[in-house]
């Protein structure tokens, strides 16, 4: 979406340690009305399609309100107002909801008196913090605009847990976005590339623990090399195409092999010459270069992956399913993950429509991220979901965020039928080596202790890779004793995009794995746990697995095989061909045909499962 700003004023209620733009007082003919109205009928006429009024503090100006509904009557798709929030009450936030309001950005990086002093305004934190609540309330939005410099760099780390205190309940902020300025009244304020990169790493972690959503100002960040692990901060970048160096930018000989190189403008000229040339560690691998990028507009890259059409079984009944992406961002960063997590959440009713959509055309609805459980109106959307749908409706989720409150049971009684909860761990070293979100892995046991519950139907996902092969019996255990009505899907690390490392340790031979299968089955079926998984796009080829597992297959549904998946030489004479897909194509690179077996007979009866996964 094509955004541009606006400034509405430059005064300021506020006298912040790093503000490079605040002014004492403002030019009369600056804050005209008609002049800020042309200036907002500028930037719309070019084609901008969200519009950003800022300032200064633009809460300042009488007729802020009336700015707002002009952006929205001249076409703005998408309004967001830039504020410190500490001038807003109920009645203003009701009148900026009514001209139609879309987001509040509030400048924002603690909820303590700490803040205050960057600030400069006794009293301030506090006065914003009812802003935030009256805009809430008014059903405006908010987005926590945080500050990377060197007096809030011990605060931000205590924000996410801070704000999820503050704001407990449906209404919270949206997310927390952070910038990291190069320029300050005060220098020393100014933080070294590394040390933002350091606070930028921390702040990400905190949020994942508290199911925020974070992301990175695009205007003001540090670029991707000066990370240590820029796959932990990924998910942060949002990296459009065609980038030129602006004449405040300069690259760096270190530059010259990084693959975003095209999307990425330097350093800030004053950070070079105010800290030299930065240690980075240059983008050389393709699936991190995707996960930092965007593929054309970011309006299109949502839009590509909004609904991903599969198939599944409700019963016996062979259905289309539509899996509906919330949202994309998550609180945990699994290495296998193919899900474009650094992008936006789609608008509820883009989300609403879609799920009309997939309702209309018979299709099960199966909502997913990214993790849903971080939107605001995820209780909406099920209601919704569940309203329009013939189908129970599933929820993909990681748990972690109804490990406390209500939320399980408010999913349960907004009309949630079903859940599908990723554990790829029996244990806290392994689970959180993999999604790389430490405390994540109790909150998610602890979530499923929850939903379990209330009666809803569970099926835990395992997704197997080289590092938790081993602890795939240990969990049929665990489902045994903790969830006894859930069921086992076993999935395999599928390397459908190039998001997904072709390495030895996140995509294992399936022979290597094999032998932990069979001792999965062999385990549930003297449990009584219910397993499977083995026969879907997530699953591996019928020759490789034993015969009482490949008596139960099911047969490929016709369209379950997008051209992710090939049937190479020793399957052309298998009698299982017609119900197995073979082997994905980056996995054939990777480790050839050796390892398929060709079947002279298929054995059978083949059984239907209660659901494709």
């Amino acid at each position: 979406m094509r955004s541009d700003q606006v400034l509405i004023n430059l005064r300021c209620n506020q006298h912040c340690l790093c503000c490079m733009s605040r002014r004492p007082q403002d030019d009369l003919a600056f804050v005209r009305p008609r002049a800020v109205a042309r200036r907002i009928a500028h930037a719309v006429g070019q084609g901008e399609m969200e519009l950003v009024l800022t300032g200064g503090e633009p809460t300042l100006h009488p007729h802020l309100a009336r700015f707002v509904a002009l952006a929205k009557k001249l076409g703005a798709r998408h309004v967001v107002l830039e504020t410190n929030a500490t001038r807003i009450g109920p009645d203003q936030a009701a009148a900026l909801s009514r001209a139609g309001l879309n987001l509040a950005r509030v400048h924002l990086s603690s909820v303590d008196a700490s803040w205050d002093r960057v600030t400069r305004d006794p009293g301030g934190t506090e006065a914003a913090l009812r802003g935030v609540r009256c805009l809430l309330e008014a059903g405006v939005g908010v987005e926590i605009a945080a500050l990377a410099i060197r007096s809030t760099s011990s605060m931000l780390p205590e924000l996410p847990k801070a704000i999820t205190s503050a704001f407990a309940g449906a209404l919270a902020p949206r997310a927390i976005r952070v910038a990291v300025p190069v320029l300050s009244p005060m220098p020393d304020e100014v933080l070294s590339p590394a040390e933002a990169a350091s606070v930028v790493t921390k702040l990400a972690r905190a949020c994942r623990l508290a199911g925020i959503p974070c992301k990175l100002d695009p205007r003001a960040h540090p670029p991707p090399c000066v990370f240590a692990d820029v796959r932990a901060v990924a998910p942060l970048f949002s990296l459009g195409p065609s980038r030129s160096v602006a004449s405040r930018h300069e690259r760096i000989p270190a530059c010259e092999p990084c693959l975003v190189r095209d999307r990425c403008p330097g350093f800030e000229r004053v950070t070079i010459e105010r800290f030299g040339p930065p240690d980075v560690q240059p983008i050389l691998q393709d699936a991190v270069r995707r996960r930092l990028t965007m593929v054309g507009s970011v309006s299109e890259q949502v839009e590509r992956e909004l609904v991903e059409p599969s198939l599944g079984w409700v019963g016996d009944e062979e259905v289309d399913e539509a899996i509906v992406r919330v949202m994309f961002a998550c609180n945990q960063d699994c290495s296998f993950c193919f899900v474009s997590t650094h992008l936006p959440a789609p608008s509820v009713p883009v989300v609403l429509r879609a799920i009309e959509e997939a309702a209309a055309r018979g299709a099960r609805v199966v909502l997913s991220g990214g993790e849903p459980t971080l939107h605001p109106s995820l209780l909406e959307i099920v209601r919704h979901a569940k309203r329009v749908s013939g189908y129970p409706v599933q929820l993909q989720t990681n748990a972690v965020r109804c490990a406390d409150g209500t939320l399980a049971q408010d999913l349960r009684e907004a009309g949630l039928d079903e859940v599908f909860v990723s554990l790829h761990g029996a244990t806290t070293a392994t689970s959180e080596a993999i999604t790389r979100a430490p405390g994540t892995h109790e909150r998610t046991l602890r979530g499923l202790d929850r939903l379990h519950a209330t009666g809803m139907s569970i099926t835990v996902n395992f997704v197997t890779c080289a590092s938790n092969m081993g602890e795939l019996v240990a969990l049929v255990g665990q489902c045994a004793e903790r969830w006894p009505r859930a069921r086992l899907n076993v999935s395999f690390v599928a390397p459908a995009t190039d998001l997904v490392p072709t390495d030895e340790q996140t995509i294992p031979r399936l022979t290597d794995v094999l032998p932990h299968v069979v001792a999965a089955v062999e385990a549930a079926e003297k449990l009584g746990v219910s397993i499977g998984g083995f026969a879907s796009m997530c699953g591996m080829p019928r020759c490789l697995v034993p015969e009482r597992i490949s008596a139960s297959w099911t047969s490929v549904p016709e369209g379950l095989n997008r051209g992710e998946f090939v049937q190479p030489t020793p399957c052309r004479p298998c009698a299982a061909r017609p119900s197995c897909l073979g082997l994905r194509r980056r996995y054939l690179e990777m480790y050839g045909d050796e390892e398929l077996r060709p079947m002279r007979a298929v054995p059978g009866p083949a059984i239907r499962t209660r659901r494709r996964d």
